[in-house]
């Protein structure tokens, strides 16, 4: 009789991540300026659980008011210092410090973190040795996170030590140390680092710095760049005002507007690259997710430009600036990539918004070019214009007493009545470009004293003109 076969038992193996290669993959596609403004974005999740705990603070009007982060940096340590609110106790015990987590259900705040990766990521970007302190309503920790820990394969836990409370504010401060070597050169005072990173935090936290968020960085407050759009007083019933819109897509908030920052653009500007580029900062699309900007001033196809009948971005179009603010919840409904500092252009929410946007976009480009030529007749309708900060976009929303509502539902809209000019056949540009010094010799030759290129060019074309009208 042949011998029965026996089925091998299975062998248990590990699958476990080497800690290591776990860290470097969380961190090496994380810019080290975002991985920071990660941290200070645990700061404004703070001071919204603060908001949701107290309904007073959700009523005012600038409820980031008295909220501060601090963040100090040099080629020895990473320090952020915050009164935000502190980590709850469970939030600590349960979610804050695991790598990779899914958002539960009851912590349904405004956030943009998705993962939980976000704190993790940023402090194993910067160094070896790790250091947080936290206290929220009557009850704080501390915890280390050692070279040591970093190395040992096996042990994945940290402990978290309970401790006496402080008599300051709730908040967080966090501290990195044993920095690596890369991290050192951008903290040091070469290269530039932090000429770039003070501009991600006054553009980012823009919004939220105006409404009362106080940043200082190296002992440096932050001062937000201001974004707004004018709106004029009606003259004929025609008047400068920006496109308004408003939706509510499955639990996300939208609201554009986009209209005119500044007026429309001189023909010496125009004619100026330089000039016309240094102009150009605050033209294009800002993108808002719970407050945070997350793309600022955009003019790519990322937000419309070049694409569904849109021009690509052009100096002509300098004076056009939108704003389109997303809010909600659901963090994963939100149009974000991971990094947080880009839009998921996949997003079914974002193309559905995105077609708004283009649709507006080409309204005020289509708008500019019927002025083209012209713009010196346009800039009566854009002074004494009001400028409202972009910030109180709702301000701009109250003001149109009439609506149209959106088809397929898709919301309301405010389409302004621009004015338009009389002239059917508009002037064009003649355009060239010649050394400074044959201009002033031109201009001394035809006007006897050096004047602006624009005025020499139209002192030639008239000149050629009367000999041309003699001819005939």
């Amino acid at each position: 009789m042949a011998a029965k076969e026996t089925t091998p038992t299975p062998k248990k193996i590990s699958v476990t991540p080497a800690k290591a290669f776990f860290v470097y993959t969380l961190t090496r596609d994380i810019e080290l300026g975002y991985a920071i403004l990660d941290l200070l974005d645990n700061c404004v999740d703070g001071i919204t659980r603060a908001c949701e705990e107290n309904p007073a603070l959700q009523q005012k009007d600038n409820k980031f008011e008295g909220f501060s982060a601090r963040i100090d940096f040099d080629s020895e340590k990473f320090r952020i210092e915050d009164n935000c609110g502190g980590i709850p106790r469970k939030l600590a015990e349960t979610y804050a410090f695991k790598l990779g987590r899914e958002i539960p259900e009851d912590l349904d705040i405004s956030s943009i973190g998705m993962y939980g990766i976000g704190m993790k990521r940023a402090l194993f970007k910067m160094g070896r040795q790790i250091y947080v302190k936290s206290q929220h309503k009557g009850w704080a920790f501390e915890l280390s996170i050692t070279p040591e820990w970093l190395k040992d394969q096996d042990d994945w836990d940290i402990f978290l030590k309970e401790v006496t409370p402080s008599e300051g504010p709730d908040g967080t401060i966090i501290e990195v140390s044993k920095l690596y070597d890369p991290i050192k050169d951008c903290f040091s005072d070469r290269g530039s680092f932090k000429t770039d990173f003070l501009k991600d935090v006054k553009t980012t936290y823009s919004f939220i710095m105006s409404k009362g968020f106080k940043v200082f960085v190296n002992g440096k407050d932050m001062v937000p760049k201001p974004l707004g759009l004018r709106w004029s007083k009606a003259t004929g019933g025609k008047y400068i005002a920006p496109y308004l819109w408003e939706a509510n897509i499955d639990e996300v908030s939208v609201k554009l507007a986009i209209g005119f920052y500044r007026e429309m653009p001189t023909e010496m500007e125009l004619q100026n690259d330089e000039l016309a580029k240094r102009k150009s900062e605050f033209a294009g699309w800002t993108v808002v997710v719970n407050d945070r900007v997350v793309l600022y001033c955009d003019k790519t196809k990322s937000t419309g430009w070049g694409e569904g009948g849109v021009p690509n971005y052009h100096t002509q179009f300098i004076a056009i600036s939108g704003i389109v603010i997303f809010n909600s919840n659901k963090a994963k409904k939100l149009p974000l990539t991971t990094t947080k500092r880009g839009i998921d252009q996949g997003n079914t929410y974002y193309m559905e918004v995105k077609e708004q946007m283009r649709q507006s976009l080409k309204f005020f480009t289509d708008y500019t070019n019927k002025w083209k030529g012209q713009e010196d007749q346009e800039e009566k309708f854009s002074q004494e214009a009001e400028t409202i900060d972009m910030v109180n976009i709702d301000k701009m929303f109250a003001k149109p007493s009439a609506w149209k509502e959106v088809p397929s539902k898709l919301g309301k809209l405010f389409k302004p009545p621009l004015p338009y000019p009389e002239v059917k056949n508009p002037f064009l540009y003649i355009r060239f470009r010649k050394p400074p010094k044959e201009i002033d010799k031109v201009s001394l030759f035809l006007l006897g004293e050096k004047e602006k290129p624009s005025i020499v060019g139209e002192a030639c074309f008239n000149k050629i003109l009367e000999q041309a009208d003699a001819i005939k």
